[in-house]
């Protein structure tokens, strides 16, 4: 979690790996940590975050995950936030 707070002094490969393992985890308590990243300049970051955020379950997340989708600067992430709320439909 550590790693997290400092995002922004770390090797960026070292963020999405560790966002990568919480989303794995799906552990509720880091959700909080994540969902700042989602606001990140860095599109992988913002890329990586939803993918491990779509792991959760919670209206709290999905809600979260649409507004991504919508305001997201980036074709690519409110792609990916859109199939990240289907994949959470299916698997709930």
């Amino acid at each position: 979690m550590k790693v997290l707070d400092h995002f922004k002094d770390n090797d960026s490969t070292l963020t999405l790996n560790v966002v990568w393992a919480l989303g794995e985890i799906a552990s509720p308590s880091t959700s909080g940590s994540l969902v700042p990243l989602l606001s990140s300049p860095d599109e992988s970051l913002r890329l990586q975050t939803v993918w491990a955020l779509s792991k959760f379950k919670g209206a709290d997340i999905a809600a979260k995950i649409a507004e991504v989708m919508e305001k997201d600067s980036s074709e690519k992430v409110r792609a990916a936030a859109k199939l990240a709320l289907e994949w959470q439909k299916r698997i709930e």
